[in-house]
This record gives C-alpha cells, structure tokens and sequence, in this order.
C-alpha cells in the first residue's frame, strides 16, 4: 500500500499541474481554464452518454431507474415482466 500524500506534496503537485496547463496554452491563463472547462464538458457527456449505455441489470439498479409505464390519462400501469429463467415481477 502506498503512503499518503502530504498536504505541501499534495500543493506542489498541483501547482506544478496548474504551471504545465497553462504553458500548454501559451501562457494565457484564461485559455487553460477555457481548454479544462471544454475537457470537463466533455466527461461530463461521457459519463452521461456511458450511464444510459451500462444495463440497469449489470448495475444492479443503482444508477437509473427506468421510466414508469403511463396510461393516456397519466395513471401509472402495472406491468408484469418474465425473465430469462420463467420468474416474473410486476413494475410500477
């Protein structure tokens, strides 16, 4: 197991990558957190477009629930599943 990182270690890190991100752009301060900003974006849609990709059954459920079935009138309708093995299971 690796040791923590101290906290003067941990900010001469960071430091170091805030100096590197901002030589990556010039030297422009406003591009680098303009360049991060889009980077940020784009994970954030990654994550996103991979959490509606990922099958409710391989996360157990935890990420998402699918949406409830509606009737025309906006009741809630029961609906009975089978599954692969014969079992079934009403959602609503």
């Amino acid at each position: 197991m690796s040791e923590p990182i101290s906290d003067s270690a941990e900010t001469a890190a960071l430091e170091a990558d805030t100096d590197a991100a901002i030589d990556a752009c010039g030297g422009d301060p406003r591009a680098a957190v303009r360049a991060l900003l889009v980077a940020n974006r784009y994970l954030e849609n990654e994550v996103d477009r991979l959490g509606e990709a990922v099958s409710a059954g391989f996360t157990r459920g935890r990420l998402r629930r699918p949406p409830a079935a509606v009737d025309k009138f906006g009741d809630e309708l029961d609906i009975t599943v089978t599954g692969h093995y014969g079992d079934s299971r009403t959602l609503r």
